[in-house]
């Protein structure tokens, strides 16, 4: 079994096995040497050692949720409420209007039938 060292950027350690360099939770830019390798070497580019390095997974962050509606549609809905009414509104009024013209039409046609009639 090979026998590694390494390099903290100061001070050379070893020898260590590869499961001593999994309990260390080395990464993959510290520099290791062993026997039969020409120079040092970033950890993780040692085929053998692939192993004892784990993936983390980016940190995951949630879009908020809102409920109910989107607020697109909460406007819209708003918008359609409030055309509704006004739509409403103006149909009573314009009913209003009719009743009260016919009313005054009604009272020119007494008052003329009255005038003509005696």
């Amino acid at each position: 079994m090979k026998k590694y060292f390494l390099h903290t950027g100061t001070e050379q350690q070893g020898p260590f096995s590869p499961e001593e360099l999994k309990n260390l939770h080395i990464s993959r830019d510290i520099m290791l040497w062993h026997d039969g390798l020409g120079h040092w070497t970033p950890a993780g580019n040692i085929e053998e050692l692939q192993s004892i390095f784990t993936t983390v997974p980016p940190l995951f962050v949630a879009a908020p949720v809102t409920p109910g509606l989107p607020e697109t549609e909460v406007k819209s809905r708003r918008f359609g409420r409030k055309t509704i009414l006004i739509v409403g509104a103006i149909l009573i009024l314009a009913l209003i209007g009719i009743l009260v013209f016919q009313q005054i039409e009604y009272q020119e046609y007494r008052h003329y039938r009255m005038q003509h009639l005696n």
